[in-house]
């Protein structure tokens, strides 16, 4: 496999820097926020802000897209609505919502004997209220203020006081000497303030690297479909595509899958799954993009098949507005299908993938068809049989490349 756990912290920090200096995050440097508010919470004064350095370093040798990926809070599932920003975070890590204590977790599995709080990288929590704070539990050791994501923010060392508890439901390090950075999220008061707690294993350069292509209340998020690096043979989109690109024509007598039942124009492209994936496993099918659910349920030819209406951001120089999208995503789990009339967030699970050669995926092997129409209809057809009926269809391997790193 390309992604390895132990991805060394040059790699990962370059990958970040090649993102900023290439200007594929239109956006200001990120911010900072400081701890969970209960009683005896501490009022800081608000900062004068700074903007905060990237590390000197030299560009990843790998793309982008080989090392870090996009990760959306509003898509994740179960995480509290208050948290609205993307950044990109290294290919191998993971996250979840610790929903007891409306908290988001990054971590990193090191060890199988370790959870994954214990496996935490970064820790984020929130508070609300009209000026930065800290609570009186905690000792400040360093404070220091500076701008993320064009916003105000603190960078803060702090270590929890003699005499008082551990912070429940949290990774151990919380409560040793470590890093903070608190983000103020709008101007009115009371605030959202971020809570980014940095892992003392985590080097400063990744986390201000990551922090760095932080957005606050992001707009026109994009996602591939399948996580790459997860599940896809050639561990990229482009790459997934060995069998049926968009546009052949296919018969059973030229197919490359046997048997075949299709005859006609492939309207969109099948991404293969890797085969060291296990046939089990399950993954998840993430909406690329903001938009409602317009198709939902079985079909013949896909088992379960998910149509929704996106309105993506136009591509190319000079051109403005957006152009709206029919997304059809098939051969996937029809008991695990978002309902129909739902309001999708780019990255949000719409459902999983099929198990190949069963009812799931209608017989067909284990694999995610995948279209982009630009017709006004609801058009699922996975294969037309004239040529010129390709021509409401988007090739997505060009749709993508126009697009994402």
């Amino acid at each position: 496999m390309l992604f390895t756990v132990l991805i060394s912290t040059a790699t990962i920090a370059g990958a970040f820097l090649f993102l900023r200096n290439n200007r594929i995050l239109d956006q200001e440097p990120p911010i900072v926020a400081e701890e969970i508010l209960w009683q005896g919470a501490v009022p800081q004064p608000s900062p004068t802000p700074v903007p905060l350095p990237l590390p000197t370093l030299l560009p990843g040798s790998l793309a982008p897209s080989q090392t870090v990926k996009l990760f959306s809070a509003a898509a994740l599932s179960g995480a509290h609505p208050v948290y609205d920003f993307s950044m990109y975070i290294p290919a191998t890590w993971e996250t979840e919502s610790v929903r007891t204590i409306e908290a988001l977790n990054f971590y990193e599995i090191m060890q199988q004997n370790k959870t994954n709080t214990e496996s935490s990288r970064i820790f984020v929590r929130y508070f609300r209220a009209n000026s930065f704070l800290t609570l009186s539990s905690v000792s400040v050791l360093s404070r220091k203020n500076i701008i993320v994501a064009g916003r105000p923010a603190v960078d803060y060392i702090i270590e929890k006081k003699p005499g008082y508890p551990n912070f429940p439901k949290q990774p151990t390090w919380r409560n040793m000497r470590h890093r903070v950075v608190d983000v103020r999220v709008s101007d009115s008061n009371p605030s959202a303030f971020y809570v980014f707690a940095k892992s003392p294993e985590l080097s400063d350069e990744v986390f201000e690297a990551m922090l760095d292509t932080l957005v606050v209340a992001p707009k026109d998020l994009l996602f591939y479909p399948l996580d790459g690096a997860k599940w896809l043979s050639g561990e990229s989109f482009s790459g997934a595509v060995t069998k049926k690109p968009f546009g052949a024509f296919i018969t059973p007598e030229n197919s490359p899958v046997t048997p075949e039942k299709f005859t006609g124009y492939h309207t969109g492209v099948d991404l293969e799954i890797s085969e060291t994936i296990s046939a089990t496993a399950s993954i998840s099918v993430l909406a690329i993009a903001d938009g409602v659910v317009v198709r939902s349920g079985k079909a013949q030819g896909y088992g379960g098949v998910v149509a929704v209406r996106h309105n993506i951001h136009s591509a190319g120089a000079g051109q403005v507005g957006d152009d709206s999208y029919l997304a059809v995503y098939g051969h996937l789990n029809p008991k695990t299908l978002i309902k129909l009339g739902t309001h999708v967030k780019a990255g949000q699970a719409i459902g999983v993938l099929g198990k190949g050669f069963t009812i799931e995926t209608d017989g067909e092997r284990r694999h995610l068809h995948f279209g982009l129409y630009t017709g006004q209809e609801v058009n699922i057809a996975g294969y037309v049989l004239q040529e010129s009926e390709l021509q409401n269809w988007v090739d997505p391997v060009k749709f993508f490349a126009e697009r994402m790193p």
